[in-house]
């Protein structure tokens, strides 16, 4: 069974990216008749798509932090209080946005080798680990207006097909680090909110 964070990242999530990508699709010719219009309201979406897949990020890494510190405070109470804090004080992505970098040091609390486990799962991990930080830094100059890295000082351009390989990086790595996590919990399993193997 996936954990509850990638659940709702299907469902709820998903919903709510696909009922903005829509209402972006079909706004009135009128109100995206200019360029400007048109990637002011593709900024939007890709802001929003960053954020989601960061609030993600911290709900599996919440999840799996319960996950161990309820097995702690069962076998190990003496240490349970250090448990909790161990994986959540200084949590990058409490801070940052959701990147290769961010989600390997939190997840490093667990595994070393998260990104290993997560490219097991699912090969295509590696290629849409590269997609999410391009995502990651789009959304970073846009949410700060910082552009300085571009040639002419302007929000970098892109389009439809750049959106939907940055939403597909996400959905791939989404589930891939779902499942890799539950390989890291097997000697943890038995609380009923933590991602647990299908059968």
């Amino acid at each position: 069974m996936p954990s509850n964070a990638l659940e709702r990242w299907q469902s709820l999530t998903a919903h709510r990216l696909a009922v903005l990508h829509r209402a972006l699709d079909h706004a009135a010719p009128e109100q995206l008749a200019d360029a400007d219009a048109r990637d002011q309201a593709a900024q939007a979406f890709v802001i929003m798509l960053a954020a989601h897949f960061q609030g993600f990020c911290r709900d599996l890494h919440n999840e799996c932090a319960a996950e161990i510190s309820r097995y702690a405070q069962s076998h190990l109470p003496h240490v349970a209080p250090f448990v909790q804090s161990r994986f959540s004080e200084g949590r990058k992505l409490n801070q940052g946005a959701a990147n290769s970098s961010t989600i390997g040091s939190d997840f490093g609390r667990f595994t070393v080798s998260f990104w290993t486990l997560s490219a097991v799962q699912d090969p295509a991990a590696a290629e849409a680990r590269r997609d999410l930080d391009e995502l990651a830094e789009l959304r970073n100059a846009l949410a700060h207006q910082d552009f300085g890295r571009t040639p002419d000082k302007q929000p970098p351009r892109f389009g439809a097909e750049d959106i939907r390989r940055w939403w597909l990086a996400c959905d791939v790595l989404a589930s891939a680090m779902d499942a890799a996590m539950v390989e890291v919990l097997v000697p943890f399993e038995g609380g009923a909110s933590a991602p647990t193997r299908s059968k």
